[in-house]
């Protein structure tokens, strides 16, 4: 789990670990793989007062058009950090859908170019891959 800025980290599905999650503080998951839509749970409940929710979506690691989905999970992003949760974006291996969702994000709130908010993310994690589909549309942007 990476920590990208205040209340928003980047993960893959290791960082779905109840452990993890627990000490991190996260409160709210973005699942953005189609392929553990229906394998992860809505709701992780430490106790009546303590929850994790999950926001699942399906995405695809491809160029296809995805562009509503998307924009509905960067309005979920914005929802879920200006309500100070904790938000961890993951997709299966952590290094294209998740990074792509928030350098959208980064671009769309903070004003990066898709290029700056790439070479960000890179640094911070230099496992993100720009040899995906979906990665290298956003390098062309």
């Amino acid at each position: 789990m990476i920590k990208i800025k205040k209340n928003l980290y980047q993960g893959d599905l290791d960082d779905l670990d109840l452990t993890t999650l627990r000490i991190s503080g996260i409160q709210v998951v973005i699942v953005v793989a189609e392929e553990l839509y229906n394998v992860i749970p809505q709701k992780i409940e430490w106790n009546d007062n303590d929850n994790t929710f999950i926001w699942k979506y399906n995405i695809r690691d491809d160029n296809s058009n995805q562009e509503d989905e998307i924009v509905n999970i960067l309005d979920d992003i914005e929802s879920s950090i200006l309500g100070n949760n904790r938000t961890l974006v993951l997709c299966s291996a952590g290094i294209s859908r998740s990074p792509y969702v928030i350098a959208r994000y980064l671009n769309q709130v903070d004003g990066l170019t898709m290029g700056e908010a790439y070479e960000y993310l890179k640094k911070l994690n230099p496992a993100v891959d720009d040899r995906t589909p979906l990665m290298g549309e956003m390098i062309e942007l």
